[in-house]
């Protein structure tokens, strides 16, 4: 019960936008876009520099993280995620255009019909 009560107050609350001007810089930014990557990187890192160096293996570890992270993100997340904004956009494309033949073609009425449609539409969230 509780887990979906999350959902719904997540997916009301995604609907405003919380910006916050200290949270825009460039470091704070790009360890968010690297935040996954030393979930996946810290942990064979950390046991292995502890294993070679002890104690000392520890401190070496972090900045090993952090290179290891930036490998992962450059070379695995990033290039997915243009991928699937890439096929979300061509997915959109193709439902969109039937839709605007449908309605008319390039009138003012059936351009507007089609905004307030792709407003409406599950897809248009994966907007590039």
């Amino acid at each position: 019960m509780a887990l979906l009560l999350h959902f719904v107050l997540g997916a009301y609350l995604s609907r405003y936008s919380f910006r916050l001007r200290p949270l825009d810089g460039f470091l704070l930014q790009w360890l968010g876009r690297i935040s996954y990557s030393p979930n996946l990187a810290y942990r064979p890192i950390l046991s292995y520099a502890s294993r070679q160096f002890g104690h000392t293996g520890v401190c070496l570890a972090i900045p090993m993280v952090f290179a290891a992270s930036l490998a992962l993100t450059l070379s695995i997340d990033e290039p997915s995620v243009r991928f699937s904004r890439s096929l979300a956009r061509r997915v959109r494309q193709a439902i969109t255009g039937p839709a605007l033949q449908r309605l008319g073609g390039g009138t003012r009425l059936s351009r507007a019909s089609l905004a307030l449609w792709t407003r409406a539409n599950p897809l248009n969230g994966l907007s590039p």
